[in-house]
């Protein structure tokens, strides 16, 4: 019986404890996210704070460096580069107005949809009718719950991705520990 083990059985080995690394980070990161909804948002606030401000500099300096770009694409890219780092430096200075305006974009596309559904739904003379009226429905009082009650909706929104984010995390460990376990059982 040979003790070497084959390029398969190292992939699948690898990738299995990969996947449980995965599986444990995310299930650290769910158990975070629910013992400490409100520092999370923050943190995500922040976050998204930092990104807008790395990609308002990336246009910036694409702007100003682009030579292929025409006189009024260079100084819409420019400008559009410098009202985004702005965004990011107020969302920064107040991670929880960029929360905000995350809540209010998830609203507005939630609006959108709804409308949208409605109206299909509206049009639609098959037996799809019925579900995209109540889909859209569903959407639009989304929308109002999140724009009358925010603080609550997006606190509910936190701890249920951290719910999401353990449950991830727990079938992905196990998912890797039978990784493991295959590769054992091949040896």
């Amino acid at each position: 019986m040979s003790t070497a083990t084959s390029p398969i059985q190292q992939l699948t080995k690898t990738t299995s404890i990969l996947t449980i690394a995965s599986g444990a980070i995310a299930l650290l990161f769910g158990i975070l996210v629910i013992v400490f909804p409100k520092t999370s948002l923050l943190v995500i606030g922040v976050l998204f704070g930092l990104q807008l401000i790395i990609t308002g500099i990336i246009r910036l300096i694409v702007g100003i460096t682009d030579k292929s770009l025409e006189g009024w694409e260079k100084g819409l890219t420019i400008t559009f580069g410098v009202l985004v780092a702005i965004a990011g430096i107020f969302c920064l200075k107040n991670p929880a107005l960029s929360i905000l305006t995350l809540l209010v974009v998830l609203a507005i596309g939630w609006f959108v949809d709804g409308v949208m559904n409605i109206v299909v739904g509206a049009q639609n003379p098959r037996g799809e009718r019925l579900w995209k009226i109540v889909i859209g429905v569903v959407y639009l009082l989304g929308a109002i719950v999140l724009l009358v009650s925010p603080v609550t909706s997006v606190v509910v929104l936190a701890l249920l991705g951290g719910w999401i984010l353990v449950a991830f995390g727990v079938v992905t460990l196990i998912a890797g520990i039978m990784g493991l376990r295959a590769v054992g059982k091949m040896a």
